[in-house]
């Protein structure tokens, strides 16, 4: 399943779409600072996510992202390979 790229057919489109990007922004920023979830764990996920949307923005922004907060880049080419392997403890459901 790829993910397949916006093709806009005018400029209504792409201001529909920017005007939708800034409103979800603002959930995006309201949810981050929910800690329930560990940062590492959430780039986690989606990194995988971006990986099997294959989107090559997507899975370079929470590659980087991953990094930063302490994946380690073998566990990052792991989900991106789908190879899922084990999982600590405190991440596992």
């Amino acid at each position: 399943m790829a993910f397949r790229s916006r093709i806009y057919n005018g400029l209504g489109d792409f201001l529909y779409d920017f005007l939708r990007f800034i409103i979800n922004s603002f959930a995006y920023i309201r949810n981050a600072s929910n800690r329930r979830v560990e940062q590492a764990l959430r780039e986690k996920l989606m990194v995988a996510v971006s990986g099997v949307l294959e989107c090559k923005y997507c899975t370079w922004l929470h590659s980087e992202m991953a990094l930063t907060h302490g994946v380690d880049e073998a566990e990052i080419q792991k989900l991106l390979s789908s190879e899922l392997g084990d999982f600590p403890e405190d991440e596992s459901v």
